[in-house]
């Protein structure tokens, strides 16, 4: 089973699940989670609130016997049978006892860059659930376009949901998710002990933003959605109060569609440059007595953190922020500042740990391979004992600048999504145990109707692997490759 539980013991003999299978009272809200079968046996499930960690699943001739304390690991425990259903309906007697090693089991995707309609989301979530994720982390805001509908701030609709073209191919691409969609999400995804948590990206990688008010830059100058990739340097403005109102009113807008604890707010790739340059910027460090436009760059995330923190949120941002944030925010680790990463976590910060390489899915396998993600260990070197505590958990983005389909999402994230699942869950990982079960697991999602890079493939040979990089970093060149790379390491060096 993957991830592979805690402590599981197969015993001779087999139950057959049929779906007249009789279901306690208490079990019956989970049976629409498990599949249908063409099974012929009988028996009963039974599922009982005890006082455990984790949950107890017991195949034996009687039928089926979940025992847990709470809703959520009466969920995961279901989604533990849903695994072994779509291998058979004849299940062996076994004993299953688990609990998960990390409370935070995340899956990013990036809807920004290329938009994925409600439909694919929700087979996303599904894929998530049988795996045992807990949270989808949605990038709604980006250069290349702006996917949540505020009916407050129209134009972001308007203007911002929308491009002329990708990297010159003259196509509109475009979409946005109606708040109606989004509480949809909000509740399919709940069902299933998911917590969707939103992304609006600040102060930079905010061109579309811009597109739809060029107000809110330092410039002012009117400007279209980017159709190009890469670190644009489009950053709002910290030193007008006109920015900060827009930000409040549009997370205001965005807690009310999503009740998760925590509202991302980004902090990532930040170009300040134009700061220096902007008479509104220099007055707002003057008056503030801030020496840096960092600490300018910290003076914006504070205000945002402390209004969803007087509206009960807490905020994560991106690693490249962490020192702009208070200590109750969570850091999303995914590279550089290890030294300010490690010390947030060692004096109680919660870290959790996305590393580029090799949690990064949209790269190719031949830089991320399946075994890579396996083997890596999300426990950052160099963390005190405190600070281990203080990794909460572990997740997977896939950025989509060259994702632009539903298959190729699919074939990106799986199998090595699987391999994150386990180290994620599991408290006894092992790699050759895992290569040779996964075969099952893959054979349960394309019984759903997931598609996925072969194992050859994503454990490629090295020469394999050198040719598949080598044309995805030849696919990356274009006019903004350079200025990008530029203003990264600018970001980069910036203190």
């Amino acid at each position: 089973m993957i991830p592979n539980p805690e402590h599981m013991k197969i015993s001779k003999g087999e139950f057959v699940y049929s779906d007249v299978t009789v279901f306690s009272a208490e079990a019956l809200k989970y049976k629409k989670f498990l599949p249908k079968t063409d099974g012929a046996g009988g028996g009963r499930v039974v599922y009982e609130q005890v006082q455990r960690e984790g949950y107890r699943l017991t195949v034996d001739e009687k039928g089926i016997k979940v025992e847990a304390a709470d809703d959520e690991s009466f969920f995961w425990a279901t989604m533990s049978l849903k695994y072994m259903l779509l291998t058979s309906s004849a299940l062996p007697f076994v004993e299953i006892e688990d609990k998960p090693r990390f409370a935070y089991r995340g899956f990013m995707l990036d809807t920004a860059r290329h938009f994925f309609g409600v439909d694919f989301i929700k087979k996303v979530i599904d894929a998530l659930a049988l795996f045992k994720f807990n949270r989808l982390h949605l990038h709604l805001s980006d250069d290349q376009g702006f996917r949540f509908g505020s009916e407050k701030f129209e134009k972001l609709v308007e203007v911002g949901s929308k491009r002329e073209g990708t990297r010159g191919d003259k196509i509109e691409h475009g979409g946005y998710y109606t708040k109606s969609e989004l509480i949809e999400l909000v509740k399919y995804a709940a069902e299933r002990h998911i917590e969707i948590i939103p992304e609006v990206d600040i102060p930079a990688h905010t061109g579309a933003v811009l597109a739809s008010y060029p107000n809110l830059s330092c410039a002012g100058k009117a400007k279209k959605v980017d159709e190009f990739f890469g670190i644009l340097g489009h950053t709002l403005c910290a030193g007008k109060e006109e920015t900060y109102k827009f930000l409040f009113e549009l997370f205001d807008e965005i807690i009310e569609v999503f009740p998760s604890e925590y509202i991302h707010i980004g902090g990532d790739e930040s170009d300040l440059s134009v700061w220096s340059r902007c008479p509104d910027c220099q007055k707002t460090k003057n008056e503030y007595n801030l020496k840096s436009n960092t600490e300018l760059k910290e003076l914006m995330l504070r205000r945002v953190e402390c209004h969803l923190k007087d509206r009960g949120r807490k905020v994560i941002c991106w690693n490249d922020a962490v020192k702009c944030v208070s200590d109750e925010a969570v850091c999303q680790f995914w590279q550089g500042k290890l030294k300010e990463t490690l010390a947030f976590a060692d004096k109680g910060g919660k870290v959790i740990v996305s590393k580029f390489s090799p949690y990064y899915l949209d790269y190719p396998h031949g830089m991320h391979s399946l075994k890579a993600v396996y083997e890596f260990n999300p426990i950052l070197d160099g963390l005190s004992s405190d600070g281990v505590k203080n990794v909460i958990g572990v997740e997977a983005p896939l950025w989509t600048e060259f994702v632009d389909s539903e298959s190729k999402a699919f074939r990106q994230m799986f199998p090595r999504l699987l391999a994150l699942a386990e180290r994620a869950w599991s408290q006894n990982p092992n790699y050759d145990r895992f290569i040779s079960e996964i075969g099952v697991a893959l054979n349960a999602l394309s019984k759903c109707g997931y598609e996925y890079t072969p194992i050859e493939k994503a454990n490629p040979k090295k020469i394999e692997g050198v040719l598949e990089t080598v044309k995805f970093g030849l696919n990356l060149l274009d006019k903004t490759t350079f200025p990008s790379l530029i203003r990264a390491a600018k970001a980069k060096n910036k203190k």
